[in-house]
């Protein structure tokens, strides 16, 4: 090697300077000299040197052999031990480390040259051996690797064979535990393979056959139930003609082998080899007769629904409250022609702030514009229920003005705020009869006013009869039932759900069409129901008002009666 570089590790720096002088003179060329192991270290990361002198008794925290050591292992380069001859037992010492070589103090410097050129010389020889042997011990790995391999082979083609034997045992179980059943043909269009849920669905111990054949030996029919299936549609057939087949829909009955037909969806596909030429085709039938029977019960519970809407719309229309209904915004979704005629208007686009103003509601001053914010449809917005408001109303269309009682509920969906409804109807009659009483009381007439209480009395027990039948009728309705056995319907679908309601046209309109509404159904039998209890309460507590009056009138006895004093001093200023 040409001019090595050399580091010397000694703790004595006066030592140090006299081997570095030495060395070069030596003709070596000296990259540092240090004075501590953790120097030696850190400079041999920076300058890698060709071969270092360590002192064996060098000073620090560490000693000469653990920095030979880690000159050796961590960079694998040749050192040198400097031992004081004074010293016999660092000699022992520097066994243990990978050295090539020693040199002992005082310095003599021909040993010192021999010293350091068969330490070089035996690292690169070293370096050889360890070479060659990696190359050698590679040749070795490869040729084991190699027998390895070939051993490795031959038993992986013996579990193949006996993977492709337990794979062909394993696909022909799958292939009889299909529930749809599947049948294939030959390119000539000869049946030869059929699963068990072919035999089942065909009710026949099915051999191979020709397509005529199977046809007649089958029966297989046009969703009419009556025409038969033409041969050269028969999905199986198609295919050997490059067709694929999409959900072919079949009737299949044979009175010799089955007591009733059962509805088939078939989907076909064709087989080819590898060089892309038609061997033959298969067919998957499924048996959708429950299907069938559901979706006829849907089409019956979509009918029927339908026949109730019209008649809940109807009667909607025919109720002689008003009922208007707005969303969240306060945009009115629902005017019924019974709040247009009281109202004298119908919907208008506008804010709930303007509700009072386009409307005409006042106080019952009938001079005092109403609060828009206090309103029972504002109210019922903010979910805060309202009974019994009084409101005068007086606009262009309605310019003598009317009473009207207003009655506010919030709706909600899924527990927030979705909207809100107003039930109100006219009691102009009502208030300008309770104007009379209380004027026909202040003149003396008790008279009239008990023939009147006894009309009105008649009239109001009528009223509370006929409402709390409707009542009873709207409880008992069969909506809910009949929803519920649409949903069973669908429940028919649920083993192959995603499949029908993605791809099916029938399912893809049914699902979304069905969870609608019977949600608007479930909330508009709720909210009939519950307004109509608020109506029959509110007229048994009018029958029971009259029915105190009179009774009034028939003794002079005092009697004790609870009263909502609000309202009371409200009667009393009227």
């Amino acid at each position: 090697m040409a001019n090595p570089t050399i580091l010397v590790v000694e703790s004595n720096l006066s030592v140090a300077r006299e081997i570095e002088a030495q060395l070069k003179a030596l003709g070596y060329a000296v990259c540092a000299s240090v004075q501590r192991g953790v120097q030696a270290i850190q400079t041999i990361s920076e300058v890698r040197p060709d071969l270092v002198l360590v002192d064996i008794n060098l000073e620090g925290a560490m000693e000469g052999d653990e920095v030979a050591e880690e000159i050796y292992c961590r960079f694998n380069i040749p050192v040198v031990y400097l031992i004081d001859s004074a010293k016999a037992d660092s000699l022992e010492q520097g066994k243990i480390s990978k050295v090539f070589g020693h040199v002992f103090q005082p310095l003599n410097i021909h040993q010192l040259r021999l010293s350091i050129e068969h330490c070089l010389y035996c690292h690169e020889k070293s370096l050889e051996y360890t070479e060659m042997e990696a190359q050698l011990n590679q040749t070795i790995s490869e040729l084991h690797d190699r027998i390895q391999r070939l051993e490795i082979a031959e038993v992986e083609l013996k579990q193949t064979v006996q993977e492709l034997q337990e794979q062909t045992q394993l696909m022909e179980t799958i292939f009889h535990s299909i529930s749809d059943g599947v049948v294939v043909a030959d390119s000539e269009g000869k049946y030869f393979m059929f699963n068990e849920a072919a035999k089942r669905m065909t009710g026949q111990n099915m051999q191979p056959t020709e397509k005529k054949n199977l046809v007649k030996q089958v029966g297989f029919f046009l969703p009419d139930k009556k025409t038969p299936f033409p041969d050269e549609q028969l999905p199986v057939i198609r295919v050997l003609r490059g067709e694929i087949v999409n959900n072919v829909e079949m009737f299949m009955y044979n009175p010799a082998t089955m007591q009733e037909g059962i509805h088939l969806s078939v989907s076909a596909r064709p087989l080819y080899d590898a060089q892309g030429i038609l061997t033959g085709g298969v067919s998957v039938s499924r048996d959708v007769t429950e299907l069938k029977q559901a979706e006829t019960q849907l089409r019956e519970s979509i009918t029927q629904l339908e026949h109730q809407t019209h008649l809940m719309q109807s009667v909607f229309d025919s109720i002689s409250d008003g009922v208007v209904v707005a969303d969240e915004n306060g945009q009115f979704t629902m005017f019924n022609p019974s709040a247009e005629r009281i109202a004298g208007m119908g919907a208008i686009d506008t804010h709930p702030d303007e509700w009072s103003e386009q409307y005409g509601l006042f106080f019952h001053d009938k001079v005092t514009l109403f609060p828009p914010e206090e309103l029972p449809l504002a109210l019922a917005l903010k979910g805060e229920p309202t009974d019994d408001v009084e409101i005068f109303v007086r606009n262009p269309n309605v310019p003598d003005g009317l009473y009207v009682s207003v009655n506010g509920r919030p709706l909600q969906a899924k527990g927030e705020i979705s909207g809100g409804v107003a039930v109100f109807r006219d009691v102009t009659e009502q208030v300008l009869a309770e104007e009379a009483l209380t004027q026909a009381f202040a003149q003396g007439r008790l008279e009239i006013v008990e023939t009147i209480l006894h009309n009105i009395g008649n009239a109001i027990n009528s009223v509370a009869v006929g409402i709390n039948t409707l009542h009873q009728d709207l409880a008992e309705d069969q909506l809910v039932h009949r929803f519920s056995a649409l949903a069973n319907a669908a429940k028919a679908h649920q083993s192959d759900w995603v499949d029908y309601i993605e791809n099916d046209p029938q399912g893809q309109q049914v699902l979304p069409f069905m969870l609608a509404l019977a949600a608007d159904f479930t909330d508009q039998n709720e909210q009939l129901v519950k307004i109509i209890e608020r109506v029959r309460d509110r007229v048994t507590h009018i029958v029971d008002i009259i029915r105190t009056q009179r009774a009034s009138h028939q003794t002079s006895s005092m009697t004790r009666k609870n009263i909502h004093l609000q309202k009371t001093i409200l009667n009393a200023v009227k």
